[in-house]
């Protein structure tokens, strides 16, 4: 409650800005009641001389403070006593039938005391408005009504004045938060955000993918993964991405920047054009897979995409040896006749590399019996013989 009831101690260069303007319009403001409580005071045979002393003199205070405080907001609590001051004044200098209605000049001030989007100024204000009418009904009470009040007069005074004071006070924090206080809360949000970006990136940095966003013209944006400088090297936000991917694959480059012009264009729709779009690139002894993924503004058009990367070596030389697995298992059912004509294959057949060769080798050692007759790989019955003993040594050879 409190925390609402008073300013934070900081103040924005804005603050500062906006208030020490509010007060040299103030200062311009109670100068010209110099003149105007003159004439007042003439009208009501209220000395005029007097009016204008008075005037003067209490704008020595205001006048002070704007010369010598640095803190504006002091400056404005200042003000807020010059503003009663004033109405003091009004009411003194305009004894007559309208004196009591010159009290409505006490409200209007404190009401504008809320411009300053600080609650101490209409606090300072309230009490002094306060303390004048109590003070001057005591010694003067003709300074304040223009008859014989009761302290329960004064006491009513002082309730619209309390009441008066809440929903300024209010209105007066709300303008605070809502639009002094703006600068301040764009920089929490932007510190905020700023957070947690460095938290997304950070996420970016360690999943070991490429992420990167494009337009819907395939120019590269700002935000990105590690990942991607460390593979393909740093870029220039609007470099496009099919340039970009092509100085390591060139092949790839043509084919992105050809297929993206489908996207571009919109004559098909999107996840049909992104289906054409190439998925394969290589990184010099790597391989590459890129996956593009739409992203939908508000109005639900896509004019964004997420494009990852990732490195899939290990998975296609993972596949490229399962294959060469298969072709070999196959290769043995169908190659396997009488012990001779398997090794026959196995020396004579040119698209057999080193590993195939071993690999042959082992299975034969492990499955291969010595009967002439054809058998299968899955067949573990023991064989010893001389024949296998002599295919052995020769397929060692191999």
């Amino acid at each position: 409650m409190l925390s609402k009831a008073f300013l934070p101690p900081k103040i924005t260069e804005f603050e500062r800005s906006y208030v020490q303007r509010i007060n040299r319009i103030a200062a311009w403001f109670f100068a010209a009641h110099i003149p105007v409580f003159a004439l007042i005071a003439f009208l009501n045979k209220t000395n005029p001389a007097l009016a204008v002393a008075l005037t003067t003199a209490v704008m020595v205070g205001p006048l002070i403070a704007l010369k010598t405080l640095d803190n504006p907001r002091h400056v404005a609590i200042i003000f807020g006593v010059t503003a009663m001051a004033m109405g003091g004044l009004l009411v003194h200098f305009g004894q007559g039938p309208v004196q009591i209605e010159m009290h409505f000049y006490f409200f209007a001030l404190i009401a504008f005391a809320a411009v300053y989007g600080n609650p101490a100024v209409i606090y300072v204000a309230a009490v002094t408005v306060a303390l004048h009418h109590l003070l001057l009904w005591i010694w003067l009470p003709r300074s304040v009504f223009n008859y014989d009040a009761s302290i329960w007069v004064v006491a009513v005074h002082a309730a619209f004045v309390v009441l008066e004071s809440i929903a300024s006070v209010f209105i007066a924090r709300s303008f605070f938060d809502n639009v002094i206080g703006l600068e301040q809360i764009i920089s929490e949000r932007t510190s905020e955000l700023h957070s947690r970006n460095r938290d997304i990136q950070l996420i970016l940095d360690n999943v070991g993918q490429g992420f990167l966003t494009v337009d819907r013209h395939g120019q590269m944006s700002r935000e990105h993964s590690r990942s991607v400088v460390e593979w393909f090297g740093p870029f220039a936000p609007g470099t496009a991405l099919a340039s970009y991917l092509g100085v390591h694959d060139g092949a790839l480059g043509n084919e992105l920047g050809a297929a993206w012009q489908r996207v571009e264009e919109g004559v098909m729709p999107v996840d049909v054009a992104v289906s054409r779009l190439p998925t394969r690139l290589r990184l010099g002894e790597r391989h590459m897979e890129i996956v593009y993924k739409p992203i939908a503004n508000q109005q639900s058009a896509v004019d964004r995409f997420v494009v990852m990367i990732s490195d899939i070596t290990q998975r296609v030389e993972r596949e490229r040896l399962e294959a060469e697995q298969k072709e070999t298992a196959m290769l043995v059912n169908h190659m396997i006749g009488t012990n001779s004509a398997f090794i026959d294959q196995i020396k004579n057949n040119p698209a057999l590399g080193r590993g195939q060769r071993e690999t042959l080798i082992m299975i034969y050692q492990r499955f291969i019996g010595n009967a002439p007759k054809k058998r299968s790989i899955f067949d573990t019955s023991p064989s010893t013989s001389d024949d296998d003993l002599r295919v052995a040594a020769t397929l060692n050879d191999v």
